[in-house]
């Protein structure tokens, strides 16, 4: 079984991050963890730089659990939406 989540460092999605921390344990699945940036020149290093700090903290968060995980920094030039649709149908 696999999880996917939508991350951004928000409270919001840390309580997501928590909730699918719950269902990996009790499922024995593996998380996914994707961070959606529309891409090209609209990001500032500050922002790619503060998005990887998030996936490394969901990383260490889940794998402080014991729980396999991966974590996606994505910028294909879709909206947050688009990207987790087309990332679950790939994954």
């Amino acid at each position: 079984m696999k999880f996917l989540v939508g991350y951004n460092g928000s409270n919001e999605a840390k309580s997501a991050l928590a909730l699918a921390r719950d269902f990996a344990k009790l499922f024995n699945a593996k998380v996914f963890v994707m961070t959606s940036m529309e891409g090209g020149s609209g990001e500032t290093l500050d922002e790619i730089n503060k998005a990887e700090s998030e996936l490394k903290y969901a990383k260490t968060f889940l794998e402080a659990e014991g729980l396999e995980c991966e974590t996606h920094q994505l910028a294909r030039g879709l909206s947050p939406g688009e990207d987790l649709v087309k990332f679950a149908a790939d994954n």
